[in-house]
Parts: C-alpha cells; sequence; structure tokens
C-alpha cells in the first residue's frame, strides 16, 4: 500500500505486469478492482496526467459507456478467448500493447550523469519520466515481443514496459490511434478452416511431391504475408494456427 498520506490522492498507480505462458508480456493492466474499490495503473496515471495538459480527459467509452475512450479512441478490454488466445486470464482492465514505438524507443539516463548535470534539459523537456532501476540483481526484467527470434532473448526493465503502454495511451488521446484490434472468434475458427480446406485441396490435386513441397512452403509464405500485412494495418490473425492446419491437411 501507499504511504497514509498519499492514500486518495490521485497520485498512486500499481506496477502489476501481466506475462503470458511463454514469458512475453503482450498485455497490460488499466484497472484492478481488489473488492475495495478501483486501482489505476502506473501507466494510465502518467499518461492522464499528461493528457490533461492537452485537455484530453477520458470519457465513456462508444458504444459501450463501459469502456474507457481518450479523444475519439475507445479502448476495449481484453477478452479471455480474444485472437490466438484462448481461456485467458482476463481479470481487471487489460489492453494489448502494440509496442509500435519499436525497439530501444525511449532514451535511458543513468542517475549519476543526471545528478552531475551530463543530461540537458531537452531531454525531459515535455516528456513522460519513469524512475526505476535496470540492475541485474532486483530482477525486474520482463520479456517483450522483441526478445524473440533466434538472437539471445534480451529483457528490458519494467520501467520500460510501463513506457510503451503510456506512449501508446498517449497516442491514443492525441493522435487518435486505434488499440490492436482481434477478429471474432468465429472469423478466426474460419479462417484456420480455410486454410485446412486449401490445404486438402492441394494435397487432393499435386500428387508431384516436389511440387507439392514447394506450394506447401509457398502456402506458409502467403500466411505469413497476410498476417503481416494486417498487423500493419492493427488487425491480429493467428498465424501460426493457420500454418498447422495448412501444413498437417497438405500432409494428410
Amino acid at each position: 500500500k501507499p504511504p497514509a498520506y498519499m492514500e486518495g490522492s490521485g497520485r498512486v498507480g500499481f506496477t502489476d505486469t501481466v506475462v503470458d505462458a511463454d514469458g512475453i508480456v503482450r498485455r497490460s493492466l488499466l484497472f484492478l478492482d481488489d473488492e475495495t474499490g478501483v486501482s489505476y495503473g502506473l501507466s494510465l496515471r502518467l499518461a492522464l496526467l499528461y493528457l490533461a495538459d492537452e485537455n484530453v480527459w477520458p470519457q465513456a467509452g462508444e458504444p459501450d459507456p463501459s469502456f474507457i475512450r481518450l479523444g475519439d479512441v475507445t479502448l476495449p478490454p481484453f477478452e479471455p478467448n480474444e485472437g490466438p488466445y484462448i481461456g485467458a486470464d482476463a481479470a481487471g482492465y487489460q489492453l494489448l500493447l502494440s509496442y509500435s514505438d519499436g525497439e530501444d524507443a525511449f532514451p535511458v539516463v543513468g542517475l549519476v550523469d543526471l545528478l552531475e548535470g551530463n543530461i540537458p534539459d531537452e531531454v525531459f523537456r515535455d516528456k513522460i519520466v519513469i524512475v526505476g532501476i535496470s540492475a541485474d540483481s532486483v530482477k525486474d526484467a520482463f520479456f517483450t515481443p522483441f526478445s524473440t527470434g533466434l538472437r539471445q532473448r534480451k529483457s528490458v526493465p519494467g520501467a520500460m514496459v510501463h513506457a510503451y503502454l503510456a506512449s501508446q495511451l498517449v497516442r491514443a488521446g492525441l493522435d487518435g490511434e486505434q488499440p490492436l484490434k482481434t477478429v471474432d472468434h468465429r472469423y478466426e475458427l474460419s479462417w484456420i478452416l480455410l486454410w485446412a480446406l486449401l490445404g486438402s485441396l492441394a494435397g487432393l490435386f499435386v500428387r508431384n511431391f516436389p511440387r507439392l513441397i514447394l506450394l506447401s512452403v509457398g502456402g506458409i509464405g502467403i500466411i505469413v504475408a497476410t498476417s503481416w500485412w494486417a498487423f500493419q494495418q492493427g488487425w491480429w490473425f493467428s498465424m501460426i494456427a493457420a500454418s498447422v492446419s495448412w501444413l498437417v491437411a497438405t500432409g494428410l
């Protein structure tokens, strides 16, 4: 709990972080309800303070007034079966992180350099500044989607995760950036079944093994390209499930 003199001040935010089963942070919490009241996340607190100077205030969402809206953008909460998720823990008010700032997006300033006056004022002017710890001994490090791939997994400090969300919320309120969207579960299933059907047809009519291999690789390429293009447009499709259904159906 915060110090007693800060309770009810509107200056307190929790820093709980949602981690997926594979260790990646893809979601973040805006609100928590602990049965004694609703608590605000640190990133949301910071974003709302920044947006208030721009005359942007949290409003009731459209069309559902139980959702939060910043500017013209309504932020619907994460659902248990959203996108590739199945039966995920959607407690609280969660939001999918976009990470559209890119890797290494935020400057990191050391405390010693700051205290010695080595950092120009422009680094902080009109910015949200988060004070945190990056020492390995503190164990406040998380993996992001940028941590995946063939290289060694690179973690980021917890403060950086909150920076990504604060930046995303500010862009929603000022620039109208829409949150990452997923299709309805029925359409997601139809997308997967479509590739299973196409794979079955490919296996039935292409009997030449080398051609079938090329066709299988080409199908995977189309799925990846389509999913990547959709992701660039703000939509998250299930790329892995569609690829598996295509390969299994083709092989059978």
